[in-house]
Formats: C-alpha cells, sequence, structure tokens
C-alpha cells in the first residue's frame, strides 16, 4: 500500500508542477499578446520600453525577460523590427510615397534613421530597394 501511495503522490506532484508551468506559461503568453497589440496599435507614434511594459501591467524587467524568453528578443529590437515591416510594405505599395514620409508614418524619427536601420536588416537601403524592385 505504501509503494502505491508513493507513486500517486509523485504522479501528484508532476502534475501539480505541469499545471503551474501551464498557468505561468499561459500568464506570460498573454503578458507577450497585450504587448504586440500595444506594438501594432501604436508602433507610428513615439514608444519607450516603459510605455510596452505599462500596456502589460508588467515591470521594465519583466518585459525584457518575457520578450527575451518567448520571442528570443528585445521589445525595441521588436518595435524596430515590426517598422521596418511596416516601412516595406509601404515601399512596395502603388502609392509612392517619399521615404522622408514612409518614415514618420511607422514611427522612424527620420529617413536617415529608417535608410540605417533597414541597411542594417536588409543589406541595402530603402531607395536600393526600390530600385531593384523597378529592375524585375
Amino acid at each position: 500500500m505504501t509503494q502505491v501511495f508513493q507513486v500517486i503522490t509523485r504522479h501528484l506532484e508532476i502534475l501539480t508542477h505541469e499545471s503551474t508551468y501551464t498557468d505561468r506559461f499561459q500568464k506570460d503568453e498573454l503578458r507577450i499578446k497585450k504587448a504586440l497589440i500595444f506594438i501594432e496599435n501604436n508602433y507610428h507614434g513615439n514608444i519607450t520600453i516603459d510605455d510596452i511594459a505599462s500596456s502589460s501591467d508588467i515591470s521594465v524587467s519583466t518585459c525584457l525577460r518575457l520578450f527575451k524568453d518567448v520571442l528570443g528578443t528585445t521589445p525595441i529590437r521588436y518595435l524596430v523590427d515590426y517598422r521596418l515591416q511596416k516601412a516595406m510594405e509601404e515601399l512596395t505599395s502603388p502609392d509612392k510615397k517619399p521615404i522622408g514620409e514612409i518614415a514618420f508614418s511607422c514611427g522612424f524619427t527620420d529617413a536617415t534613421y529608417i535608410n540605417r536601420c533597414f541597411k542594417k536588416e536588409y543589406g541595402m537601403t530603402p531607395t536600393e530597394y526600390i530600385s531593384c524592385l523597378k529592375k524585375e
């Protein structure tokens, strides 16, 4: 009888541990989703790490940890990547907006900053990218 009780007790401990892990993971996932929705809705404006953390009701250190653990990046790096993605969409749209206007609409402070970020990420400036598209 003692061995059966020990097996059941161990099994319950494992289930309790898994349940706690799942609850924590779900809580962290919800926090990240809130932060990502905040970034999606506000990427065009001036966003700080404090704003991102506040959007999920967490501290800056928790925000940094969650982004690293769940997404493998920092909140600001994610924001810049999201802005670059939006800029890429605008560059490929038929509207043909100037780079400075695209930069501003995507939350970059100026054309120089978007050029630097774009080149670092894609190996070319937005203007060079547009030129490549025209050649195709």
